[in-house]
């Protein structure tokens, strides 16, 4: 899978001249199998299509993997570091600096090593849930990146409250150095770190607003809806992106929006951008028919880095 703005296949077979400088930058791999191990593990958390577009099917960039032989100096590390003689050893050396997602990515267990005082509760419950995951499927960014969520929503729908959860905790498990290698695995959109920053965001806005929902689904990018029962029949947007353009015509890509700090819109249940006011083409088009602008979008939780902006029901160039 390639990620490239607004450039179709044919173009890059052969490129134009416009187009021959673009970098190209490859997410990986998927297939059937991986998806359906998916679809079985999280139940009706992820759905893979595309809202209000014709073309159902549609693959989010956290889906893709880059095969195992492109990890085989990583996998001979941590194939020795799990074979350490000394654990005591290792637990002094960890006691230093954040080994906890090396030890994650070794497969050790670390509740032998780390001592109870160190994390909280919720901490170890996270904890072993990517020990198991780990250990079922191996170093994977897609059940990494599910795991997170999934962990997060429990937090957030439990009927206790927990004081000491915090989402930016959830950086401690997974990132040893930089943000792109998520215990190990190259994360070239930084998908996971996005994910975290946009976690506490909506946290940090209203945690007591989301704690009502009860049903979750993540849709396309990285589209979160809710739903306060099963038998309900609106979803209401969590987490979203903006597709709508500035008054002066160039790209809002306000990213993210979150419910707490975007207001929701009553007719489409999708949030407002703060800054253009677009929550869906649909709603833009109805309120300024002669004057609407929409753009596309090109990426989902998207990286401090890139250049691309999304949109809460549009979808991109692949």
């Amino acid at each position: 899978m390639y990620l490239a703005p607004y450039i179709w296949t044919p173009e890059l077979l052969e490129p134009t001249k416009y187009h021959e400088s673009d970098e190209i930058l490859f997410l990986g791999e998927t297939d059937i199998e991986e998806q359906q191990k998916l679809k079985q593990e999280f139940k009706d958390l992820i759905g893979f299509e595309r809202p209000n577009n014709p073309s159902k099917y549609f693959l989010p960039p956290w889906v893709f993997d880059y095969p195992e032989y492109a990890y085989t100096e990583r996998d001979n590390a941590l194939k020795e570091l799990k074979e350490f003689p000394s654990l005591a050893l290792l637990k002094e050396v960890a006691s230093e600096s954040n080994l906890i997602p090396v030890g994650i990515a070794a497969g050790i267990d670390l509740t032998k090593i780390l001592d109870k005082a160190v994390l909280d509760h919720w901490e170890w419950c996270f904890l072993k849930q990517l020990r198991n995951r780990r250990e079922q499927h191996g170093l994977s960014l897609p059940f990494i990146f599910l795991t997170l969520l999934s962990h997060f929503l429990d937090m957030a729908s439990s009927s206790k409250r927990v004081s000491d959860f915090n989402p930016n905790k959830y950086r401690k498990f997974l990132f040893h150095k930089g943000r792109n290698k998520p215990l190990g695995i190259y994360d070239p959109l930084k998908t996971i770190d996005a994910l975290i920053e946009a976690l506490s965001t909506l946290w940090t806005a209203d945690n007591g607003l989301i704690r009502k929902f009860r049903v979750f689904k993540l849709i396309s990018f990285n589209i979160l809806r809710g739903k306060y029962s099963r038998d309900e029949n609106l979803w209401t947007t969590l987490i979203a992106y903006c597709g709508g353009r500035l008054r002066d015509g160039s790209a809002c890509g306000k990213n993210p929006l979150v419910l707490g700090d975007s207001e929701l819109c009553k007719e489409c249940g999708k949030l407002i951008c703060p800054d253009c006011h677009f929550c869906c083409k649909k709603c833009r088009e109805e309120r300024s028919p002669t004057g609407s602008t929409y753009l596309p979008p090109t990426g989902g939780f998207k990286p401090a880095d890139a250049s691309e902006t999304g949109g809460s029901d549009g979808y991109p160039p692949y």
